[in-house]
């Protein structure tokens, strides 16, 4: 009798818990944001180069010419621009600038998505050469 009294309690315990607690679903975590940050290479300036290391984070670097234009969440390539010089599309995460004029420097970063629109905020970094 005291096993069947158990089974009567815990199959009415389990039938009250199913009805008035429902499992509560898990939420998938949010995507990650894709990040970068660039930061100069020590003592270029002196040589008339910039150099620039690239650490990107959640993101996948493509070729931009093997991704055909075709947007694919969370891939694409770095942009690099020095001063108003043309865009440099890469996967390259480090990039050297040579043979630069005296004076100040702006280095723009940013991640591409694979048809090249933007992917966050640009980095600038400033670099003076004597």
């Amino acid at each position: 009798m005291t096993d069947h009294f158990l089974s009567a309690t815990l199959l009415a315990f389990t039938l009250f818990a199913a009805r008035f607690c429902p499992a509560r679903a898990q939420e998938d975590p949010p995507p990650a944001r894709p990040a970068l940050r660039a930061v100069l290479v020590e003592g270029q300036a002196r040589r008339k180069a910039a150099g620039v290391s690239v650490v990107v984070h959640d993101f996948k670097l493509v070729d931009p010419d093997l991704a055909q234009e075709r947007p694919v969440s969370g891939e694409g390539h770095l942009n690099y621009q020095l001063d108003d010089g043309p865009v440099i599309s890469t996967t390259a995460t480090r990039l050297r600038f040579l043979d630069l004029q005296p004076g100040e420097h702006t280095i723009s970063v940013s991640l591409a998505a694979n048809n090249d629109e933007p992917l966050g905020p640009r980095q600038t970094l400033t670099i003076r050469v004597p």
